[in-house]
């Protein structure tokens, strides 16, 4: 029995690593459709599609603070407006949410100061994410949000920083990045549903500002991931509709810690987290990447 989930999940990870050679754009149609379909949802804390991401803030939000915090400090950066760090730690940091959704991590990011840039493949979660953040007149005018793909982004940035850029005025996105490019780039629970993971990655990081910060969150690649995410998540509980994820997709933290090199960055250690479904809590650490985890990469200086 052992010896054939042990083929199967082996026979998944060749399948995975045959995608990723065969994708040309981190667009994937299917995966665009399939949210597209649940935008109506993403404000329903209740629901078995959202609720745990809203849930997820719990531990999202402190990793991206103490990362964009780090990165600062790092590069030597006078602090800002952060008497005591509490209160609004992220204020007069910008930061560029990569596959937003209907916007329910990039709204917790204003709420401690961040100015936002969303970016989604979808229109629907596009619309869903702006409906609802006119809502707060506190981040409305913080947060954006834009259709658009990340590699796209990353073009037009890097045309403007050559000079190559036609005579039309950057617009959106593009013109919303600071100079230089974003401070802060997250990227929470997407990556496993993109093609090209390393094309991904490396837009990620062409986005980003010099001694900037990535931050991304995943599901790992094991027995165990498969045994929580897809059979007890999708098919035992129904905390996430059927389908949702695709084993073939997960990432080991060893994978995309190696991706990071590859488009530039320095890895940090990779963060275990995990969300107990009888609590609805999620917690941080706890020793060795079981389900999911955080992982960080510094763009140098230089």
């Amino acid at each position: 029995m052992l010896r054939a989930k042990r083929v199967a999940i082996n026979a998944m990870a060749s399948r995975a690593v045959a995608l990723r050679a065969a994708s040309t754009s981190t667009q994937n149609p299917d995966e665009i459709s399939k949210f597209s379909k649940l935008a109506r949802l993403w404000w329903d804390e209740d629901s078995a599609a959202f609720g745990a991401l809203h849930r997820m803030n719990q531990v999202r939000v402190p990793i991206v603070v103490e990362a964009a915090i780090a990165a600062e400090a790092a590069r030597g950066d006078v602090p800002t407006a952060r008497s005591g760090r509490t209160v609004r730690p992220l204020a007069r940091t910008s930061v560029l949410d990569v596959g937003s959704g209907g916007g329910i991590l990039a709204e917790a990011l204003a709420r401690v100061g961040a100015t936002v840039t969303g970016l989604d493949a979808s229109a629907e979660n596009v619309a869903a994410a702006s409906a609802h953040s006119v809502i707060d007149p506190d981040i409305a005018e913080r947060v954006f949000y834009e259709k658009l793909l990340v590699e796209d982004l990353a073009a037009q940035l890097a045309g403007a920083v050559e000079g190559s850029v036609a005579e039309e005025p950057l617009s959106g996105a593009a013109a919303r990045a600071p100079a230089g490019g974003f401070d802060v780039v997250v990227s929470s629970e997407v990556i496993e549903h993109v093609n090209s993971p390393a094309m991904f990655v490396a837009a990620l990081a062409a986005c980003l500002r010099p001694g900037g910060v990535l931050v991304m969150t995943t599901i790992t690649r094991t027995a165990l991931s498969y045994a929580g995410a897809i059979f007890a998540a999708e098919q035992l509980a129904g905390l996430v509709p059927p389908g949702t994820h695709d084993f073939a997709k997960f990432l080991r933290p060893d994978e995309l810690s190696g991706l990071m090199v590859d488009a530039g960055l320095v890895p940090a250690l990779p963060e275990p987290i995990a969300y107990n479904p009888i609590t609805g809590r999620w917690s941080r650490g706890g020793g060795r990447v079981v389900m999911q985890y955080a992982l960080s990469g510094t763009k140098p200086l230089q």
